[in-house]
């Protein structure tokens, strides 16, 4: 079977308006994956960034998978949460990547985005501390489904991954 080995980490993020960030990620696969070692979900600390404007999380990712198919590539989807001062966690946005397909080392930048709701909810919103959220989290990285969404862009997601192929040269797959 032809391995993938994805090892590396999510840096920071840039560029959001809120504080208190912390990042909640899976990797979601198609049904000829198997997942042979390491963690296919994880959680970041909650980063304060009152000395610059990157939230610096550092969070290591190690994963290690098989297949016998191509279809299904691998991605990463990513929730990116906020705490403000009285300790309410809400959506500051979400996004997606995939898993870079050749080997080498890799510098990803995720364009992070949130839906955006009417006048009353955006107050409500900043107010309250609650938001409009996505239900079916399939959406985020189905280009097809998040096109009816309004959104707004939020910030990015910057991560550096190492990719290792392994055995794909037998299965007749070039990259």
């Amino acid at each position: 079977m032809a391995e993938l080995h994805v090892i590396g980490e999510i840096l920071d993020a840039v560029g959001f308006t809120e504080d208190g960030l912390s990042c909640v990620w899976a990797l979601k696969y198609g049904g000829g994956w198997r997942v042979l070692e390491g963690s296919v979900s994880g959680q970041t600390q909650i980063a304060f960034s009152s000395a610059s404007i990157n939230a610096t999380f550092a969070h290591p990712i190690d994963i290690h998978l098989c297949t016998k198919s191509i279809q299904g590539w691998p991605k990463l989807q990513f929730h990116v949460w906020s705490s403000d001062s009285v300790g309410r966690m809400r959506i500051a946005g979400y996004g997606f990547c995939h898993v870079p397909t050749f080997p080498g080392e890799h510098m990803i930048e995720c364009a992070m985005w949130r839906p955006l709701g009417s006048a009353e909810q955006e107050m409500r919103r900043w107010v309250l501390g609650s938001g409009i959220q996505v239900v079916d989290t399939d959406v985020i990285s189905a280009p097809f489904d998040r096109c009816r969404l309004s959104t707004v862009s939020v910030g990015k997601l910057r991560l550096r991954l190492s990719v290792i192929l392994r055995h794909f040269d037998k299965f007749d797959v070039e990259y």
